[in-house]
């Protein structure tokens, strides 16, 4: 009985999969993220290991993280209003247009040098951060105004997929490109992908709701209403917040791993454009897998196991000496990571209101950038006297924390959702 249920589900999950894949909106929202994914996976290959492969490139890696998280945390409080004011597919192509022509300038700038100077590898860093600031909170809240309620487990599974394909070929390209061409040209095949996203998100057929002169506030006063939103609806912010703390770990990974496969496991650039690659199949696993777990698992103490599943693999890292062993620990974290991200979006989706899901996003991804940096800092200070390994310790008991957090906030969350239905609410 369970075999025919679960072939009943295949074919209707393929069905609706197919139906989606059939629209129009879906398609180009596809190739440009795919295209924008392929940009960005390149230039966090390139960037980080030439900065690692620097004199003292540990400590200015390190400091330029911390100083790129700090203006994309400022960035990011500002971004939310945007979302929520303007048209969020104009916003899009635009954060695309900047990525091109800032990626143009490093190029003229490298040309005709065979070493990339450290100022242009920080100035790339920080642009390709400030375009993912506003990338993903505003695709985001893109696609939940674009597409049903219906549809976003399978447009988060779609995204989620079709991300990590391009992360997995923009790993493999970058690990081989920076070993094998100048930094210039690197980024001239970043600058192309910029390009090309703009065109496809530009295509996107798309009627933004307009918003009224009573909607169109001062910033502060967009910020103070997401944060009063933020304490009113406190147990579901706090669920939201401790899930959010894997994906900090994974912008403290893009400082940790290059400098683990460079010093601790005494490696290559193409070890690392691996990692990229085995990570990216673990994800794409996770996006063809999550949608069957939902339907046996609640949402969100899904997404609380796909943390824990996470962070024990963060732990793994600590006692691992081998490379096999390294990239094998990639494989399971990539779908632990790519797991928490798909049903934590859909649980966003289906529990904030559309008009203030920019400013809900970019808060929570703003303090994660705030977590960042202290964390960044204190990593810096350790790594040349105990290790990566030691970071790594550090971290994965911190998200062992936030699983117990997280945990917590949902208990209390359901119990409040108990009390209001008993009271007739």
């Amino acid at each position: 009985m369970f075999i025919g249920w679960q072939f009943n589900y295949s074919v209707l999950d393929i069905l609706y999969m197919r139906e989606l894949l059939s629209l129009r909106k879906t398609q180009f929202l596809l190739l440009g993220n795919i295209l924008s994914h392929m940009g960005s996976g390149i230039a966090l290959i390139a960037v980080p290991w030439l900065l690692v492969k620097h004199p003292n490139g540990e400590q200015i890696f390190g400091y330029a993280t911390m100083a790129t998280a700090l203006i994309t945390m400022l960035m990011l409080l500002y971004t939310g209003s945007l979302i929520d004011k303007f048209s969020r597919k104009k916003i899009l192509v635009l954060a695309e247009v900047f990525g091109l022509l800032c990626t143009l300038v490093i190029v003229f700038a490298e040309w005709e040098q065979a070493q990339p100077a450290v100022v242009s590898l920080v100035a790339m860093l920080l642009f390709s951060s400030m375009v993912d600031s506003v990338h993903f909170p505003t695709r985001f809240a893109f696609t939940q105004e674009l597409f049903e309620p219906h549809q976003y487990q399978r447009l988060n599974s779609l995204l989620e997929i079709q991300g990590q394909i391009a992360f997995m070929v923009a790993g493999a390209l970058g690990g081989v490109l920076v070993e094998v061409t100048t930094f210039a040209n690197v980024m001239l095949i970043d600058a192309i992908t910029f390009g090309l996203g703009a065109l496809f998100f530009a295509a996107i057929p798309y009627q933004p709701v307009l918003k009224t002169l009573a909607e169109v506030k001062p910033v502060w006063q967009d910020v103070k209403e997401g944060i009063s939103f933020i304490q009113t609806y406190r147990h579901t912010t706090s669920f939201f917040v401790y899930t959010m703390l894997p994906f900090i770990a994974v912008l403290i990974g893009m400082y940790l791993v290059p400098i683990y496969v460079a010093k601790t496991l005494k490696a290559d650039a193409l070890v690392y454009g691996w990692h990229e690659v085995i990570w990216s199949i673990g994800a794409i696993l996770a996006g063809l897998t999550i949608p069957i777990l939902t339907t046996r698992v609640q949402g969100r103490v899904l997404v609380i196991w796909s943390v824990l599943f996470y962070s024990m693999c963060v732990l793994a890292l600590v006692f691992n000496t081998s490379v096999v062993g390294f990239l094998v620990i990639s494989l399971l974290m990539g779908w632990g990571n790519a797991g928490r991200r798909v049903a934590r979006a859909t649980a966003m989706m289906e529990s904030i209101d559309n008009r203030m899901i920019g400013r809900m996003n970019s808060t929570l991804m703003s303090f994660g950038k705030l977590l960042q940096v202290f964390l960044v800092y204190g990593f810096t200070l350790v790594i040349p006297v105990w290790g990566t390994k030691s970071a790594f310790a550090v971290l994965g008991v911190l998200l062992l924390f936030t699983c117990w957090g997280a945990w917590q906030s949902n208990k209390r969350f359901v119990s409040s959702i108990s009390t209001k239905v008993a009271a007739g609410d």
